[in-house]
């Protein structure tokens, strides 16, 4: 891993040959196609590595956030199902008024 002064730069990988001590593959995460490069950044994208303490901070409070709309998502949806249920109740209870009982 290659540390710079904004903190993750990338991981490099050399692949050396055990017998012969010759490099097979040397990987650098700004060489390539893209594609290579986009799969290579998203760990330390995903994990807030690279951007340091504040990219931590950020994926921790994205974090926070997903979890927070799927509670309250779920307490609005009871919420409204109740309602409607209420709703549904008070229209079969309620008596039919007699201009629309002639009709």
């Amino acid at each position: 891993m290659v540390l710079s002064v904004w903190g993750f730069v990338g991981r490099r990988e050399i692949i050396v040959d055990q017998y012969s001590g010759e490099i097979l593959h040397v990987g650098d995460p700004f060489r390539g196609r893209g594609g290579d490069v986009f799969i290579q950044w998203q760990w330390p994208l995903h994990s807030g590595y690279a951007l340091g303490m504040p990219g931590r901070i950020l994926v921790l409070i994205a974090g926070i956030v997903c979890a927070v709309l799927y509670v309250t998502g779920i307490i609005r949806w009871l919420q409204k199902r109740r309602a409607s249920r209420l709703a549904e109740r008070r229209r079969c209870a309620l008596p039919i008024p007699m201009s629309e009982a002639r009709s």
